[in-house]
């Protein structure tokens, strides 16, 4: 996702859908009232358990499982007015998540007993007709077209106008919020304790520190500081109860100082995740079996909960996305023992430790929930039981390298492209006149709904298509359920991380309240003590019955969908990351070159020149030479380009195959016994090293499906073949008029052509300066020729032929794209492997960098 929303990537969502049904996104912003004339109670300190704790015997029923960190008492509900906050951003980021926890949050307040006149709601535009909300209409075989260029043909997303029936809207904007908050404080006044709870729905941004996080408003963005100049006129006897969802919430924890580090008893909330993280929860899409996300987990937990903090436990405990969930009085305890720590001159970590190794001795009944608390999450997310920050780190240390490695290999990615694309051509032979219609589409600069008729066309007769080719359907299925294996996988540990985080925070919580009792000032014990009243804000006594609007309203279908999903997802967490590598064979291999096949008419379509072979690899051991033509493999003949490697993923590991080789005149037939691949702890520059490498240091990675006998052997630039381009002349990545980037990909390549519109955009931005971009492919002419037809102006660049694939070897190019960027002198700058999700900012960056040098 873009910096403003949060990880958005549309492919991964619906990877995670496939099996889990899952999406991914950000949340929102709620303001109420409350009058109260009792007292709030203050946090339970009854327990009298001082049962010590040790880490490897004590049992959960030690301490209390109670839900709340009070006894539940007879609290009345006084809430006197609510505000809504959705700013949206804009049309195409506004999105339907967006209004549902709207509708949700505004049936919950009514269920709860408040007048709709009661509530005031700020989204997009306000009551403008204009169309202000995505919604997007996903149909079950959209995957067939993920990343191709008939994807844009696919979208069936359209534009709406918002509306909240019985409500009236107001703009999303800092004047009229200013407004607002200056307004109520005039006919409010003579009230006392009154409450203000603060809910956003929204995106939000990063800043320079915490107090430079955003929320995304109608075409505008309001920072932490800025919202708590809004809240200024309410004075200190107006309690103000946050609850957000949107990324990179945390920072506006730090509305609790008034300056510095002067706290605001009466300013507390509940945050999605921290300061530093994106969120999840936003989605375009209506036809969704599972809401997810911290917006729709709270109001959930709220229909149930008697007190915010009830909410927000329920919460830590049921939202399994990779929010890290917190509350105020964490960032303040936190904020306390760091500058304790600091006082002490010793770190963090070891100073946290410190306190816990004295409390697990003896726990005080002080922090007897917070540790039940602790207890509960590390069940509800199978963690081990870890009662230091140092074990915790580790931890979070090591599921990073794994998702790290993971991420590394886009084998399964590649090939699910590379097939796709393969299939979708061979639908067109047999239908020449809709892919003639659906190549002049593509070509407009402008699509409309004739392009929506003319995409729903190719979905219909695609479909129809492989529902009489059984055999295609099951394979490409096939390819991509393994695909979506590694994806659900990949969000597993990012869970996984997030339940540590949450340890993270429980135990640096628990070290503060250890060390507020014992050490902490009588201003810091106020402080804390009126932060924790604040917290336990009173929801009601009466749990809100039935379903929430556009909630639980799920056909039986539905429901047994996701149970199947939820089953697929526990037998996928059994499964070792090992298992989910293919079959792997040990050579780097390339298309025959131009005139073989007419040279050897014997060989089949899709045959392969071994290039090279690994030492200690399963081909190897099957007697396979450098210079051999792979004909086929387990008796089927190669077909496609490229279609080895397909045919040896999908093997069985372990088990013996028969591959037959053109070698000397010869047809030989080799018994092969594939193993599987390993996953490289180290593919991307190291555990815990960048996205790109500056400076050009070299590629710590690996050829594809080769083991190098000698990893660090030097290879000669002199002895390598020069790139050419398709006129036959020689290219250089020298270029005296300025910097130069490689562009490693290939004709079948999706993930290629989907990032071509932004390096078309870099190329026309800096062309004039001097700066160029080299697309270096292995195709032959026969693939190359048809594409640049078909693409034309869209592909601006100077195709540069790597005949004999030395430069993929040279640069370590186990996966496309690759982008590696050389300055002027042909010294390389950066090397990127992974694109991350700032990639065109970060390459416009160093090419500006570049040119002023």
């Amino acid at each position: 996702m873009a910096e403003a929303h949060g990880p958005k990537s549309h492919l991964l969502q619906w990877s995670l859908i496939f099996l889990l049904g899952i999406g991914v996104g950000g949340g929102g912003v709620f303001f109420a009232l409350q009058t109260s004339t009792n007292k709030t109670n203050t946090p339970s300190q009854t327990t009298k358990s001082t049962q010590p704790l040790n880490p490897t015997t004590h049992t959960p029923k030690s301490y209390p499982r109670s839900k709340g960190y009070t006894k539940r008492v007879n609290r009345p509900l006084g809430l006197q007015h609510a505000l809504l906050l959705n700013g949206g951003g804009n049309p195409q980021s506004n999105y339907f998540s967006h209004h549902l926890h709207l509708q949700m949050f505004s049936e919950l307040l009514k269920r709860r007993g408040l007048a709709v006149d009661e509530m005031s709601l700020f989204s997009t535009d306000g009551t403008s007709p204009k169309k202000d909300r995505l919604v997007a209409i996903r149909r079950p075989k959209d995957w067939l077209f993920e990343g191709l260029p008939e994807a844009q043909l696919m979208d069936a997303s359209k534009l709406v106008n918002t509306t909240m029936p019985g409500m009236s809207m107001r703009p999303a904007k800092k004047r009229s919020l200013a407004q607002w908050f200056h307004d109520w404080k005039k006919t409010s006044k003579g009230q006392k304790s009154q409450t203000l709870m603060f809910f956003v729905t929204d995106h939000g941004t990063r800043g320079k520190g915490p107090l430079g996080n955003k929320i995304e408003l109608w075409g505008e963005q309001v920072n932490v500081k800025e919202v708590r100049d809004m809240m200024k006129p309410l004075g200190k006897e107006t309690r103000v109860v946050s609850v957000m969802s949107q990324c990179y919430s945390g920072g506006f924890a730090n509305l609790l100082y008034e300056e510095g580090t002067k706290v605001h008893g009466n300013r507390c909330g509940f945050f999605s995740t921290l300061s530093s993280r994106e969120a999840y929860g936003c989605f375009p899409e209506t036809a969704r079996a599972e809401r997810v996300g911290h917006a729709y987990r709270m109001i959930r937990a709220m229909r149930r909960a008697r007190t915010f903090v009830e909410a927000h436990e329920m919460t830590l405990l049921t939202d399994r996305t990779p929010d890290v969930p917190l509350r105020t009085s964490d960032v303040f305890l936190r904020d306390i023992v760091r500058r304790a720590a600091k006082k002490e001159d010793t770190t963090f970590h070891v100073f946290v430790d410190s306190l816990l190794k004295k409390i697990w001795a003896k726990p005080p009944a002080l922090v007897a929930a917070d540790i039940a608390l602790l207890q509960r999450v590390q069940r509800s997310f199978d963690l081990p039981q870890l009662t230091t920050l140092r074990a915790v780190w580790e931890a979070i240390q090591k599921s990073r390298k794994r998702l790290q490695s993971i991420r590394a290999f886009e084998g399964w990615k590649n090939l699910d492209d590379e097939v796709r694309q393969r299939m979708l051509i061979r639908f067109y032979q047999r239908d020449p006149g809709l892919g003639h219609d659906v190549e002049k589409e593509m070509k407009r600069p402008d699509l409309d709904e004739q392009t929506a008729k003319i995409g729903t066309h190719l979905y219909n007769a695609y479909i129809r298509y492989l529902r009489k080719h059984k055999a295609i359907n099951k394979r490409l299925t096939s390819i991509y359920t393994h695909k979506q294996r590694l994806d659900v996988r990949t969000y597993q540990l990012q869970v996984r991380e997030a339940a540590l985080l949450r340890l993270h925070t429980l135990l640096i919580r628990i070290a503060g309240r250890v060390w507020m009792m014992r050490h902490g000032r009588a201003s810091q014990k106020a402080d804390l003590k009126a932060l924790l009243e604040c917290e336990q804000t009173s929801l009601g006594n009466k749990p809100v019955e039935g379903a929430l609007f556009a909630d639980g309203v799920l056909s039986k279908k539905a429901l047994e969908r996701q149970r199947q999903k939820q089953k697929q997802y526990a037998q996928l967490r059994r499964l070792d990351d090992q298992s989910l590598m293919p079959s792997w064979l040990g050579i780097v291999f390339q298309p025959l070159r131009e005139g073989w096949h007419a040279k050897f008419e014997k060989l089949a379509p899709g045959a392969s020149q071994v290039v090279e072979v690994g030492s200690n690899t399963p081909a190897e051991e099957a007697g396979v030479l450098p210079g051999d033509i792979v004909v086929s493999f387990d008796g089927g003949m190669l077909l496609f380009s490229n279609e080895i490697r397909e045919r040896v993923m999908m093997a069985s590991p372990k088990k013996k195959h028969y591959m037959m080789v053109y070698r000397r005149g010869r047809f030989k037939t080799l018994t092969v016994t594939l193993k599987r691949r390993k996953l490289q702890q180290d593919s991307i520059g190291g555990a815990g090293g960048p996205d790109w490498e500056p400076d050009g240091q070299e590629p710590n990675t690996r050829v594809f499906g080769l083991r190098r006998s000698r990893p660090n052997a030097p290879q000669k630039r002199e002895t390598m073949a020069p790139l050419m381009d398709i006129d036959g002349k020689a290219l250089s990545v020298t270029n005296a008029k300025g910097p130069t980037m490689l562009f490693f990909w290939a004709t079948w390549c999706a993930g290629c052509k989907a990032m071509v519109p932004m390096l078309r955009k870099l190329y026309q931005r800096y062309e004039r300066k001097g700066f160029r971009i080299l697309a270096v492919t292995t195709d032959d002419m026969s693939e190359l020729k048809p594409f640049l037809a078909r693409w034309g102006k869209r592909f601006p660049f100077t195709v540069a032929r790597d005949t004999q694939g030395m430069y993929s070897r040279r640069y370590k190019i186990d996966t496309i794209p690759q982008l590696i960027l050389f300055d002027h002198k042909g010294k390389q700058r950066l090397h990127f492997r992974r694109m991350p999700d700032q990639l065109a900012s970060t390459l416009d960056k160093q090419i500006r960098g570049l040119l002023l040098r």
